[in-house]
């Protein structure tokens, strides 16, 4: 379909005949060219089920006989900012309005882009002469260059959309201010959680916007990933399993993006089961709807206060989005202490590096509260992988040199002694089927079961020796799918032998190979 985007009249703006919802005209345009053929353009994302005045539109628009087309975001912003521009064609709207519809429209625009490129972070980077937007795909920064703004236009843009954003903890945006804010969108379905960073400067107009972009699936027949499918081993999934459905916490842990909440959800749809259980959820904020759960949004409230008072009202599990303190812990405390099931994340380096987290002065829960019988059911930590593209990937064969700084490492038989025939890096200039050399994403992770041997240890600080007689339970070797005994680390290294990981990935983003020290464990 060869369109003259130019020439075309817009006939579902606002107060037009085929008006559209805001939020809908963002990904959807009816309009006829010059000869009248009329046609309705929309973006790969649309999803009309949620929209009833778009189907009232489209129904009476359907008696032009459209031709349907589907076309970036951009270009649809593109088609209405056109007409726009030739004089009022898209909304008899007054003029002081029409900058703040324009700054919705090209803000969802950039928002629809991320979620085509499957990006998980927006990055506007805003210096003095010059503006950078970034997409975080596959877990690295790409700069999209079609997003062009000077630093007076993208403080307007972002301005006028925090402004009016309800869930604001100011209503006035400033680069000077560290702010946040939650966005939501109906359509698409998906859910921004909003940070400003101020440089400090000495101008004070040099700043960071990130956005989290959270897809939102709507109802109770929505798809959601199992933990198999998001990268757990099944050793992993019956480990966590049994947790779902026995008393005590499940604490998570890993970096920031490494698909934590992701997880939980996929936990607590095992938790939920047949729906006979009352499940309730404390976060701030609330980023993705989980069926058959209360969803409690604090909105920086007092989190404490919240699950102190759920505890008198009939709860069977309760989700926490984060431990971040003292008061929160000692509500923790009295929740499992109580015999309720419990599952939250926290910050921590591993998964018994949770442990001494939670004793930390900050939080401060006791050992002996830690090692307690069903207090901790399970302790998780994971990263967040690039897959390879199994298409267009590489064998190391083909191309030793990608890897000759970690071969010793990853096929010396004193190390990981991998079979080098299965082993693969990425193709970098990709092929039709993947975004240069990448194919998905995959959690690699650790799953501890706090046994009476570790248990000891622990509550007599040695953590060090705890995690020793952790990996010594070891009874398979590397490339084969058994994790008891293996760390998150290692849980890569299988995926490595599989070629499903590059081992230069593992190495940038999990740590160096050469630091990592490797416990023989028992073989069967």
């Amino acid at each position: 379909m060869a369109l003259d985007f130019n020439k075309l009249k817009v006939l579902s703006g606002g107060g037009q005949e085929y008006e559209l919802p805001e939020s809908v005209r963002m990904q959807c345009v009816f309009c006829v060219d010059e000869k009248g053929s009329a046609y309705e353009l929309q973006t790969p994302t649309f999803r009309p089920d949620v929209a009833n005045r778009y189907l009232t539109a489209k129904m009476r628009f359907a008696k032009l006989n459209p031709q349907k087309g589907t076309v970036e975001g951009s270009v649809i912003s593109k088609i209405y900012k056109v007409a726009e521009d030739k004089g009022g064609t898209v909304s008899p709207v007054s003029a002081d309005s029409v900058p703040l519809e324009r700054a919705r429209r090209e803000f969802l625009s950039i928002v629809i882009a991320a979620m085509e490129e499957r990006a998980v972070d927006i990055h506007f980077i805003v210096r003095e002469h010059s503006v950078k937007v970034l997409f975080r795909i596959n877990g690295k920064m790409e700069r999209i260059d079609k997003f062009a703004y000077t630093r007076d236009a993208i403080t307007g843009l972002l301005g006028a959309i925090y402004g009016e954003t309800k869930d604001s903890n100011d209503q006035s945006f400033s680069p000077r201010l560290r702010s946040s804010c939650t966005i939501k969108y109906v359509e698409p379905p998906v859910s921004l959680r909003w940070q400003t960073i101020p440089t400090g400067d000495a101008h004070g107009l040099d700043y960071d916007v990130v956005l989290r972009v959270t897809r939102q699936d709507t109802g109770s027949t929505a798809k959601l990933a199992t933990l198999g499918e998001l990268g757990y081993l099944d050793d992993q999934v019956e480990l966590l399993t049994a947790a779902c459905n026995s008393k005590g916490g499940i604490f998570m842990s890993g970096v920031t993006g490494s698909g934590k909440t992701t997880a939980l959800r996929s936990l607590m749809q095992i938790v939920r089961g047949n729906g006979e259980i009352k499940i309730y959820t404390v976060e701030d904020p609330i980023e993705l709807k989980i069926f058959g759960a209360t969803q409690i949004n604090i909105r920086g409230g007092s989190m404490a206060e919240t699950i102190k008072a759920l505890m008198r009202a009939d709860p069977d599990t309760i989700m926490v989005g984060e431990i971040r303190g003292r008061e929160v812990a000692e509500a923790m405390q009295d929740v499992l202490r109580s015999g309720h099931r419990m599952l939250t994340t926290i910050h921590a380096s591993s998964a018994l590096g949770i442990v001494s987290r939670l004793a930390s002065e900050s939080i401060g829960v006791s050992r002996d509260t830690l090692v307690e019988p069903n207090f901790v059911s399970c302790l998780v930590y994971q990263y967040l992988m690039p897959t390879i593209c199994p298409h267009c990937r590489i064998s190391v064969n083909d191309a030793p040199d990608k890897v000759a700084h970690l071969a010793a490492h990853l096929f010396g038989e004193d190390r990981y002694s991998l079979n080098q025939d299965t082993v693969f890096v990425k193709n970098e200039q990709g092929c039709p089927k993947c975004r240069k050399g990448i194919g998905g994403m995959t959690i690699c992770a650790e799953t501890i079961r706090m046994t009476d041997e570790i248990a000891e240890l622990l509550r007599d600080r040695k953590d060090s020796e705890a995690l020793r007689q952790y990996r010594l339970h070891r009874h398979a070797p590397f490339d084969q799918p058994s994790m008891i005994g293996k760390t998150s680390y290692e849980t890569a290294i299988y995926k490595v032998s599989q070629g499903i990981i590059d081992p230069n990935d593992v190495n940038l983003m999990c740590g160096a190979m050469s630091l990592e020290n490797i416990v023989k464990g028992h073989y069967a």
